[in-house]
């Protein structure tokens, strides 16, 4: 009778210790993903312009952050409810930036009034840090990888096209 208690002891707690390392693994993984902009926010804004051209084709894609962001209700083609206010800030239009994170954001357009048929994303670091970079995403998803020195001003879409692809986020 002893030794079936101690073995079953023994499995419960080596089943404890295997939940708390793979716990500990999720936990690494979903932190290490906060400093890379190509994973969430990139993802939640090229999500957010998809379904703001499909919802006002008329307009097509949004021309800045603040678009996107809240206004309403009702909402509308110009505060479309798609992003918080953090990443829609009210400073996102034109070259003005939206921080959120490590990083500050923002969106343009080749187009000078609607249809608005591209857009482009920047993400620059807030602060310097030798371990981020800046990252710039075309309507195509093609996310490519910049300078370590924060922006000051955004990537023009040429800049953003010339810029290597990041192979971390290559399709």
């Amino acid at each position: 009778m002893g030794w079936r208690r101690t073995s079953i002891f023994w499995k419960v707690l080596l089943g404890f210790a295997v939940s708390v390392v793979a716990l500990a693994i999720m936990v690494t993984r979903i932190l290490s993903n906060l400093d890379t902009p190509a994973e969430s926010p990139f993802r939640v804004v090229r999500n957010a312009e998809k379904t703001y051209a499909g919802l006002f084709p008329e307009v097509g894609y949004a021309s800045n952050l603040t678009v996107l962001g809240p206004g309403g209700p009702p909402c509308t083609s110009v505060h479309a409810c798609l992003l918080d206010n953090v990443l829609a800030c009210p400073e996102g239009t034109g070259a003005g930036w939206c921080p959120k994170g490590r990083y500050r954001y923002n969106v343009q357009s080749s187009s000078r009034r609607p249809p608005y048929k591209d857009f482009w994303l920047t993400a620059t670091p807030i602060e310097w840090d030798p371990k981020l970079k800046s990252y710039c995403m075309s309507s195509d998803g093609r996310v490519t990888l910049g300078d370590t020195q924060p922006l000051k001003k955004p990537y023009t879409l040429t800049e953003c096209l010339a810029l290597p692809v990041d192979p971390a986020h290559a399709n």
